[in-house]
């Protein structure tokens, strides 16, 4: 079932050398862009025609996205910035860092590539502030490739820029939000701009901008090595490719997986991670923890990035199975301090919201919910879903209300057999 392409060589190579990286293939394609045998247009059209989706969790066309920022920056003198999104601060999702820990030269080398193809004025590698292994080892493989002459000024015959920088970003949730990242990298407060115009229109420093996640980037180099044709053969017609799944429950064998899109959540559980540890009965799973829940009776539902019939919407790959003993009230209570904690505060629905919901979520743990706290907990709900800024504040509603729709109003209301106004 799993179907190696980022992790391939995982375990087989040293991630402080840029030579153990060379030797099983890495920076071939890099070297194809300098020496002109692989040219702008090629790359692009080969990432487009490979159907690459972002796998930062929205799963926007990445070809797509690339070509609205040359539009955008064509006929103006503006300059065009390339961002990779390694900011990684949502629960349960731990794909980037291995990546940067496994492999950083992969990652580096897809981002000259995305730089060499977008005649990117300069890139930047934007890693969360408390992952400072990973922000020390990406320091240490970008002064590699600089001293290779992969990375510099007037590179190969046809002389190109390539110029790449490693910032240690603040370790908020909210600043891998790209529009706030990009506001972090121009030392701007810390919240996320209205939108449009979206950054492939107005980013960094006003100009066009790209921001990619981590296993997006770190894909190009093997999609232009095995070409876009025999990579959409992998995976589903509208998802293509592999998918790094964090695993998280009480399954057999959890932890990381790199598996084909298109497979169902049947075969994630029992092929893949041997179903469930002896004793455990299976009651939802959570697939991007955003509030995507899904019960038993949709195990043979595909996981992919569109949400329609039978199909389980991928999002960041973070798959949580919880079974009948988990305290779902204490569970639902960890979500709230995160989105209460996480919250930047710019926004009133966000901010109140967040903070209202933990309270209830509180006294929930505690069974001792006001008569209100159910009528409330709607209002709140909604205004989140409908008035938030950003993203942010819809997640923090989902999570609610996937549980709501599973469980129905009794799950609550139980709760208020103690509870006084």
């Amino acid at each position: 079932m799993e179907k190696k392409i980022l992790s391939k060589n995982w375990n087989k190579i040293n991630p402080n050398l840029i030579q153990s990286y060379q030797a099983v293939g890495g920076y071939k394609m890099l070297r194809k862009c300098l020496s002109g045998k692989l040219s702008p247009k090629t790359v692009l059209d080969q990432i487009t025609k490979s159907g690459l989706r972002g796998r930062g969790g929205a799963g926007f066309p990445t070809g797509t996205k690339w070509k609205l920022a040359l539009e955008s920056k064509s006929g103006q003198p503006k300059k065009l910035y390339f961002i990779v999104n390694a900011d990684e601060s949502q629960p349960g999702t731990f794909k980037d860092r291995y990546i940067i820990e496994k492999n950083p030269h992969s990652l580096i080398e897809g981002a000259a590539i995305a730089c060499y193809a977008l005649k990117a004025a300069k890139g930047f590698i934007y890693v969360n502030g408390h992952h400072f292994d990973q922000f020390k080892l990406i320091e240490k493989s970008l002064e590699a490739a600089q001293d290779q002459g992969l990375l510099g000024e007037k590179l190969g015959s046809e002389k190109i820029c390539l110029r790449i920088q490693a910032v240690r970003g603040s370790g908020g949730y909210i600043f891998g939000e790209e529009t706030t990242l990009i506001n972090s990298l121009q030392a701007s407060l810390g919240e996320a701009r209205l939108k449009p115009p979206y950054p492939t229109q107005n980013g960094l420093f006003g100009c066009p901008t790209i921001v990619n996640n981590v296993e997006t980037v770190a894909n190009i180099p093997t999609i232009l090595e095995m070409g876009a044709d025999q990579y959409r053969k992998i995976g589903d017609q509208d998802s293509t490719g592999t998918k790094l799944f964090s695993v998280l429950g009480p399954v057999k064998k959890s932890g990381l997986f790199e598996l084909p899109l298109g497979l169902t959540i049947r075969e994630l559980l029992y092929d893949v991670c041997g179903g469930l540890q002896k004793g455990r009965m299976l009651d939802f799973v959570q697939i991007g923890w955003m509030g995507n829940f899904f019960t038993r009776k949709s195990l043979d539902y595909k996981i992919v990035y569109d949400i329609g019939e039978k199909q389980a919407g991928v999002g960041l790959g973070s798959v949580l199975f919880v079974d009948k003993y988990t305290d779902l009230k204490g569970l639902i209570l960890g979500w709230a301090r995160f989105f209460e904690r996480e919250s930047c505060g710019q926004c009133t629905p966000c901010r109140e919201g967040t903070y209202r919901l933990l309270n209830i979520a509180e006294r929930l743990e505690k069974n001792y919910l006001f008569e209100k706290d159910w009528s409330n907990l709607q209002d709140i709900l909604e205004v989140l879903e409908k008035t938030s800024l950003c993203p942010f504040g819809k997640f923090a509603a989902q999570c609610w209300q996937g549980i709501i729709k599973l469980k129905g109003k009794e799950f609550f209301t139980q709760a208020m057999r103690k509870g006084k106004q």
